[in-house]
Order: structure tokens, then C-alpha cells, then sequence
């Protein structure tokens, strides 16, 4: 678990007992969202198959979706979640709109994103400090195919008040974990 070095005192203090129960190794993430990742993956073991990458940002996911990337990705090696891109989207300079973009083949990515372990550790090898927004594009760059799975708008990503007020919401629509054992300890 990649978190940032400005947080570390806040996750000490509310989730390391948890996070010391369940085995979680927890590291301080980078100046950019590729060098917290790059952090991460020299530590993921060589009998790892696959890599699941995934933004705190998106805290909205249902299991059965994790179960779907998954399957995507042992099929191709590299597959993201995406939806397609519903507005109208304007290319503005200095506030005046310059054109309206075509919105066929647009798609909006999501995270969780699932690569072959080897296949991320080259393309963060061949990364030279590029400016990746997300790991898809890496493993773009050196020519892999990346395959889209089709994601949820519930999916989102909580960059704002607004978007957490929204989130609360999708997480009382998601469908409920499976529980395994008993529900309470003691039966």
C-alpha cells in the first residue's frame, strides 16, 4: 500500500493496527503517481503473476468487478476498466472554445488496471520519466495492447466535496461484499 509521506502520521495513527493484522506493507509514494507505483511494483515478489493497480480515489468498486479486470487481463496480459465519454467535450484556449472534439472512441479510464507482472516492469524499465496519468499508458508506449473493460459511472473518482457527497451515495448502491466464516466471531 503506496500512501503519501504527508499522510503517513494519519494512517499510523487511524489504520497501521489493521493494516500490521492483514500483512500490508505500506510505503511512501512519490513526487508523481508513476514513482509511487514504480515504489510498489520493485516490491511485489517474482512469483506474482498479476498486478493490480488501483487509485484510493476510487473507493466505489463492487467485488464481482475486481473478479471481471482479472479475467480480462489473464487473457491479454493487460486490461483497464473505461467508460465511454457521454459529454461534449471543448478544446479551449484562453477561455474561448476552439472546437468541439468528436467523442466517438473516447473513453474515460478507471482503475483498478491489471497488468502481467513482467509486462508493468518493463514499461515502467522503458518509463525515462515520462509523464504517465496512468499505468495503461506505459504498457501503451512499448506497444502492448491494453484491453478495455467496460467500467460503471458509479466507478468514480473523488477529486472534490461534490464527488465524496456523490460517492457516499454510490457506495450505498454497490452491491454488498460476500462474507466468509461466521458473521460475528464468536459463533
Amino acid at each position: 500500500l503506496v500512501i503519501s509521506p504527508d499522510d503517513r502520521e494519519y494512517f499510523q495513527g487511524k489504520f497501521a493496527g489493521n493494516a500490521a493484522l492483514l500483512g500490508i506493507e505500506t510505503l511512501d509514494g512519490g513526487a508523481e503517481r508513476a514513482d509511487s507505483i514504480e515504489r510498489a511494483l520493485a516490491r511485489v515478489r517474482a512469483d506474482i503473476d498479476f498486478v493490480c493497480v488501483h487509485d484510493a480515489a476510487r473507493p466505489c468498486v463492487a467485488e464481482p468487478w475486481v473478479d471481471t479486470i482479472f479475467a480480462a487481463a489473464e487473457k491479454s496480459d493487460a486490461a483497464i476498466f473505461a467508460i465511454p465519454v457521454a459529454g461534449t467535450l471543448k478544446r479551449v484556449k484562453a477561455g474561448v472554445i476552439e472546437e468541439t472534439v468528436p467523442r466517438d472512441g473516447l473513453w474515460e479510464a478507471q482503475t483498478p488496471q491489471v497488468f502481467r507482472r513482467t509486462l508493468l516492469l518493463e514499461a515502467y524499465a522503458k518509463r525515462d520519466k515520462f509523464p504517465a496519468t496512468d499505468d495503461a499508458q506505459l504498457v501503451e508506449r512499448i506497444g502492448h495492447a491494453v484491453t478495455i473493460v467496460p467500467g460503471s459511472p458509479i466507478n468514480l473518482k473523488i477529486t472534490t466535496r461534490e464527488d465524496l457527497r456523490l460517492a457516499e451515495q454510490a457506495l450505498k448502491a454497490l452491491p454488498k461484499p460476500k462474507l466468509t466464516g461466521p458473521a460475528h466471531p464468536f459463533e
